[in-house]
């Protein structure tokens, strides 16, 4: 399910347009700025690098957003806003009563797919 080869090019325009719009979606999810970087699977200097446009995503960073964007995506078509956004930080039976971003600090690509598949069936079936 990896995103296609990119050219350096297309990782320019990418990461750029990401630049704008996560760091409001980390904000909206409550994500501190180091938990947006393990997110990404970065370290927090390379994170602090990329926001200041002296660094630029590589193909798996450009991955991890759009998971993160689906994740946010899929939230906020389940719960109102205020819950969506509280939604990772609340316990889960589904992560064993932990919170899901705990979960997801694992730092592991493929949790970001296990939680965005989750949450694209809970769309289908709403919160049992």
């Amino acid at each position: 399910m990896a995103i296609p080869a990119l050219t350096d090019e297309q990782k320019l325009e990418m990461s750029a347009g990401i630049r704008r719009i996560l760091p409001k979606i980390a904000a909206a999810l409550k994500l501190d700025e180091p938990t947006t970087a393990r997110l990404l699977g970065l370290a927090s200097s390379d994170y602090q690098a990329w926001l200041s446009g002296s660094w630029e995503l590589g193909s798996e960073q450009i991955e991890r957003t759009s998971l993160i964007l689906g994740i946010y995506k899929a939230l906020h078509e389940l719960l109102p806003n205020h819950a969506a956004n509280r939604w990772l930080h609340r316990p889960n039976t589904t992560y064993r009563g932990a919170q899901p971003i705990e979960h997801l600090r694992q730092c592991k690509l493929e949790d970001l797919y296990a939680m965005r598949r989750y949450l694209e069936a809970e769309i289908q079936t709403p919160f049992s």
